[in-house]
């Protein structure tokens, strides 16, 4: 914890010039209280002038005391970050590669799906309707709200749960390719896509609807990024993820294999209605704004478009690749 000197209290003319008025820096977590206190000590004699006679009594102008109740409250979020800080230098989670993920739904998928949850976080209230999902050789510690929303850098709304879990291990495209070497599978490549929500949201529908593998660029993609776990529902650990440098690259890899490209492009020709899938398939996406590349619609065997009102410009990504799956999953 680091404490910076904003206003020393000479210069503000209402405390005592032995007290300094500072904000609390946690440089871990990249945190700054927005609320200010009054601290005294050695760090208050930086700025100060030489003392001249007698010094005044600790009290402002007005004959108020220093606001204790200010500074207790401040002093008590210190105390729960170094609580916290205790916690995390315990599991030494950045040696470790290990993160924290947020709310119930993701607990209870991480749950379902076998995860080594090295340790849960929940206050009291939550725990209570969480008891029953989870199971007894889990870590569980009941703590404050103000010790979860430290580890909470996005603040999303993380229902007063924060689980501790390591990173998956991260697997290559030819790697996954040699070992999945069914007759029948789907991809989804998301190119130019950097919304971390929408990510999320194209996790959970590809996990929704059994595809093989998500592959994306690695410069869009952490695995620990709060905001995606979030959106996925906890997901992320049901599907493999595989990262990428170069989505041309990737595409001519995926063609080696016999897998056909399909393109999902609001301008183009051919209805999602009047497509036939092959067996090995690959479904390309891009952002709202900026849509697929041109060089890899170039490349790509079909270019498929959804048919949509006129009035509507387009669909969410998301909704667009659920709508697609759908339609290449039902019976022709």
């Amino acid at each position: 914890m680091r404490i910076e000197l904003t206003q020393p209290a000479w210069k503000a003319g209402v405390l005592p010039l032995n007290y300094t008025r500072v904000k609390c820096y946690l440089p871990s977590y990249n945190i700054k209280f927005n609320k200010n206190l009054w601290w005294r000590g050695k760090d208050s004699n930086l700025r100060r002038p030489e003392p001249a006679g007698l010094q005044p009594a600790p009290f402002d102008r007005f004959g108020t005391p220093p606001n204790m109740a200010r500074i207790n409250k401040n002093l008590a979020l210190i105390n729960d970050y170094n609580t916290l800080k205790n916690t995390v230098k315990k599991h030494n989670i950045m040696r470790n590669n290990k993160y924290w993920v947020f709310g119930k739904n993701p607990l209870i998928e991480l749950i379902k799906k076998k995860v080594n949850i090295s340790q849960v976080l929940v206050t009291k209230e939550k725990f209570k309707s969480l008891s029953s999902h989870i199971p007894k050789s889990i870590n569980i510690k009941i703590v404050n709200k103000n010790q979860i929303d430290i580890l909470n850098k996005h603040k999303i709304n993380t229902q007063g749960v924060a689980v501790l879990i390591n990173k998956k291990e991260k697997t290559t495209l030819i790697d996954h390719l040699n070992q999945n070497v069914k007759n029948k599978s789907t991809y989804v490549l998301l190119n130019n896509i950097s919304d971390q929500r929408n990510i999320g949201s194209i996790i959970r529908v590809c996990a929704a609807f059994e595809v093989n593998g998500v592959i994306i660029n690695k410069k869009y993609f952490n695995q620990t990024n709060e905001l995606m776990i979030k959106a996925s529902a906890g997901t992320s650990h049901h599907i493999d993820l595989i990262e990428v440098s170069n989505d041309a690259n990737t595409i001519k890899e995926l063609k080696k294999k016999n897998y056909w490209i399909y393109a999902l492009d609001g301008y183009a020709d051919n209805s999602l209605d009047d497509i036939k899938w092959h067996d090995k398939s690959v479904l390309v996406v891009g952002s709202e704004e900026k849509g697929i590349q041109e060089l890899l619609k170039k490349v790509s065997d079909i270019k498929i478009k959804i048919p949509i009102s006129k009035n509507v410009e387009s669909l969410n990504v998301s909704n667009a690749l659920s709508i697609a799956l759908y339609k290449k999953n039902s019976p022709s």
